[in-house]
């Protein structure tokens, strides 16, 4: 498959990674000697989307470094107010090219497959929706934000587990960060987010519900492994996506 049509991506990649007690940012933590946010931008390239944006905030310089044979942009969060902030300061960097469509993940999910990106962009403009969220199955979604759909299946949410009910937490498909979204959309939604929630935090995952309140087109797409989308907040966490490699 060809460039997509006026495609940017988004990375997030300005967390600190605190779990990882280490002054390098998480993206940079290594995998088989390179690091996480590596294996993302070359997925993300290979999938055919040619301009990427970073955004980067805590340690930003050694990032910037460590991406210098990229030819990347860079979006800077000077504080971490949550994932809608950080998308909010990646589409301002990007809205001179003016997208048709913004690809939003993040930097320490080193297993995602180009052509799973492929497919959500196909998906995506062949469906003409607004967002498409890409989600997975797992018997215990954990931490993961909760997929939240009405009696017709229609995703109208997602639920980050912290602010989930317990029925909620019942639910096995979870989301896994990763998005396509019309860039108009997007912005309009990123202006009607809040910090009323639990972490009093800007969450990227509200953007769904309001596009739903607008009536908009919401799809998604359900990958077969679950392991592709793993992120890793602790050392143990970042051992255990080492041993998945090589993954396809």
């Amino acid at each position: 498959m060809g460039k997509q049509p006026s495609t940017v991506a988004i990375i997030l990649a300005a967390g600190k990674g605190t779990r990882f007690q280490s002054d390098i940012p998480k993206v940079l933590q290594p995998i088989h000697q390179k690091p996480m946010l590596h294996y993302v931008i070359e997925s993300v390239i290979t999938a055919g989307v040619s301009t990427v944006c970073l955004v980067v905030g805590y340690n930003h310089e050694k990032v910037r470094e460590s991406c210098r044979n990229f030819d990347v942009l860079y979006a800077y969060q000077p504080d971490q107010l949550g994932t809608g902030h950080a998308v909010m300061c990646g589409v301002k960097t990007v809205t001179s090219l003016a997208p048709q469509t913004s690809l939003i993940l993040a930097g320490d999910c080193p297993l995602i497959q180009p052509q799973t990106l492929q497919r959500v962009l196909a998906h995506h403009h062949d469906s003409a929706a607004s967002a498409t969220v890409v989600t997975a199955m797992l018997p215990d979604a954990g931490s993961y934000g909760r997929i939240i759909r009405n009696t017709n299946q229609d995703l109208v949410a997602i639920r980050e587990a912290r602010d989930c009910s317990p029925q909620e937490l019942a639910i096995r498909e979870f989301n896994s960060g990763i998005y396509s979204l019309d860039t108009l959309d997007l912005q309009t939604s990123l202006d009607g987010l809040t910090t009323a929630n639990n972490q009093s935090e800007y969450y990227l995952t509200d953007v769904i519900g309001l596009l739903s309140r607008r009536q908009k087109r919401i799809t998604s797409v359900c990958i077969d492994n679950p392991d592709e989308v793993r992120g890793a907040n602790t050392p143990a966490e970042l051992a255990l996506l080492a041993n998945l490699f090589p993954f396809s």
